[in-house]
């Protein structure tokens, strides 16, 4: 037709539209580019136009109504609007034809045919977090798993007094010296009622001072001191009655055995039921600070005026006096026995 056809640079991709001036935000780096990528990028911008200058044929004024189409575009400044994905692309350095290499930055050439339609993209995160199934927190699980049982307040749970400690000790130290007179066998009768004498008026100090209390440790320590005083007041009964059959051998063979003067004298036999009923005093008492023991034991609470209970643990506090019960009683007939 005669017609030819004019080309020039299009400027679609490099004005930026309303929405890349309202969502992105100038990168602070982008400004601080060294120097040289600057120079290579502005001298191949250059070289790109001035090929393009020489390629272009000017138009005679007649056609110039035939050129006019290239500047009347009415487009959506949002339907091409390249900015800011060019900006995310990042293209590598490559080496021409003529093995010189290229400069890289974010230039490339697209077709004013190809349409983008990329949807708006919400930064808000809200939707994700409703789809993901709710974890619980350790505030918010269920109080039950790791709540601890109510334990009753009975003896042995509650704080260390330093009375109960100080109770302690002294037992350990009688135990301690009980245990020493016992290995040693004595023989001597008033030593060995003076030692039963004293120590049960020392644990009946310590008995009225537990009542307030009732520490078991130091009911455990009552009951050993209890086995100690038995086995002593034991040994007294035979110390008793091996002095009573040598008086009478003495007695056979003519030797006199009695004490004092005159009418105020006591023979082998008188002797030895002094003795005897001495000893049983001690036992006697014994029983009772045994009796006041159990009590300790068995009443469970500091609150039973009364030193019973109806729970179950103080009934078997108190069974395992039982043994301590029997081994008294077995005493006292000895004891009778013998007198």
């Amino acid at each position: 037709m005669g017609t030819r056809c004019v080309y020039a640079e299009s400027r679609v991709g490099k004005v930026p539209g309303v929405r890349a001036k309202r969502k992105h935000t100038p990168n602070r780096n982008d400004s601080q580019q060294s120097p040289r990528n600057q120079a290579s990028i502005s001298s191949k911008r250059s070289t790109n136009h001035a090929a393009t200058s020489t390629d272009l044929t000017y138009p005679d004024p007649d056609h110039e109504e035939n050129v006019n189409w290239s500047t009347d575009w009415d487009l959506d400044p949002s339907s091409v609007d390249f900015s800011e994905e060019l900006a995310s692309i990042h293209i590598p350095s490559h080496t021409t034809a003529q093995g010189l290499s290229a400069s890289p930055g974010p230039i490339m050439t697209f077709s004013g045919a190809e349409e983008y339609s990329l949807p708006d993209i919400d930064p808000s995160l809200e939707e994700f977090f409703m789809t993901q199934p709710s974890i619980p927190t350790p505030t918010e699980q269920p109080s039950e798993a790791f709540s601890s049982p109510q334990l009753p307040s009975m003896m042995g749970l509650r704080p260390r007094d330093e009375s109960d400690s100080q109770c302690c000790l002294e037992c350990c130290q009688i135990i301690s010296d009980l245990e020493n007179f016992i290995m040693t066998e004595l023989k001597a009768f008033k030593i060995i009622l003076g030692i039963v004498r004293k120590t049960l008026e020392r644990l009946n100090h310590l008995v009225h001072v537990q009542e307030s209390s009732r520490d078991i440790r130091c009911i455990m320590l009552f009951i050993t001191l209890m086995y100690q005083i038995l086995d002593l007041s034991g040994a007294g009964l035979s110390t008793v009655a091996d002095e009573a059959d040598r008086q009478r051998k003495r007695s056979l063979s003519g030797v006199t055995s009695g004490l004092g003067f005159g009418d105020f004298s006591m023979d082998a036999q008188e002797q030895s039921a002094f003795r005897m009923q001495a000893i049983l005093k001690e036992v006697q008492h014994a029983n009772e600070i045994l009796g006041r023991i159990r009590a300790l034991a068995g009443a469970g609470t500091t609150s039973d005026a009364n030193g019973t209970s109806g729970s179950g643990q103080g009934q078997a506090r108190g069974d395992c006096f039982l043994d301590l019960d029997v081994r008294f009683h077995e005493l006292v007939a000895r004891f009778a026995t013998a007198m």
